[in-house]
């Protein structure tokens, strides 16, 4: 993993299809495994938020294999 841009509200980062895997695991993890009531006080975010955030590293997976 690299960062290619780091800005004050930004960051871009440079991930391999791997690492990609692992970090959508481990978010389809915490979306399945921390309770709804509590989700958005233990990560920060609604549930929702994190589902679409899931649904987009999962397209960017699924567009790799494409390639």
């Amino acid at each position: 993993m690299n960062a290619i841009q780091i800005n004050k509200n930004k960051i871009i980062l440079e991930v391999t299809k791997d690492e990609l895997g692992v970090l959508s695991n481990a978010l389809n993890e915490v979306c399945n495994g921390i309770e709804i009531w509590e989700f958005d006080t233990r990560m920060g975010i609604k549930i929702e938020e994190a589902r679409d955030m899931l649904k987009k590293l999962n397209s960017f997976y699924v567009k790799s294999e494409e390639d």
